[in-house]
């Protein structure tokens, strides 16, 4: 079994059990619609399942639904074969499964399955911000060799720069403009 597959299971096996137990009880049919998920949707061995679910359920205590879903979300994020949107929507629906299995709906499952969407909206809005920033970083980066390609060619005489390059080579980054598009402070 391969390292992505071991760190999912370590992360969604006891979520899903944390999820089944909120109401105080983990019912057969839950047990049931947690094993075939990782046995039918993911391909784990049914031994390897029934282990891993005994172990995780004699430490269901050690574990949290926010910090299980925050450690999933990073998990998922910083891992390139875990497409990051589907993964956080398919393992919801994962969760809703649990929650109606045992043909009853307890409101404090409804809220935790609510918390752990939640986290991954959280942890997407930070892989956002983590992407736009390194775009801006080689953007500004590929400007700053621009602007030091033009001086260097400015101050070796190579030839008479046009006015346009002259301008780009006096420009110093960052440069920040105000609301009315004029350079600021």
């Amino acid at each position: 079994m391969d390292v992505l597959a071991l760190g999912l299971f370590d992360l969604m096996g006891p979520l899903a059990f944390k999820v089944a137990s909120i109401d105080g009880n983990i019912d057969t049919h839950e047990r049931d619609a947690i094993s075939r998920y990782f046995v039918k949707e993911w391909g784990y061995s049914p031994e390897f399942v029934l282990e891993g679910m005994t172990f995780i359920e004699n430490r269901l205590e050690d574990f949290s639904v926010k910090g299980l879903a925050q450690s999933l979300g990073e998990f998922q994020k910083h891992n390139k074969d875990c497409n990051f949107k589907a993964m956080s929507k398919e393992l919801v629906g994962f969760l809703r499964e649990i929650m109606e299995a045992d043909g009853r709906i307890d409101e404090r499952e409804e809220m935790a399955i609510e918390r752990v969407q939640a986290v991954f909206e959280d942890v997407a809005k930070f892989k956002f911000m983590e992407s736009a920033q390194k775009g801006v970083d080689k953007v500004a980066g590929v400007a700053k060799g621009c602007v030091d390609m033009a001086s260097n060619f400015a101050k070796s005489g190579a030839g008479k720069l046009s006015g346009f390059a002259r301008k780009v080579s006096a420009v110093k980054l960052p440069i920040k403009y105000d609301k009315q598009g004029g350079e600021g402070e």
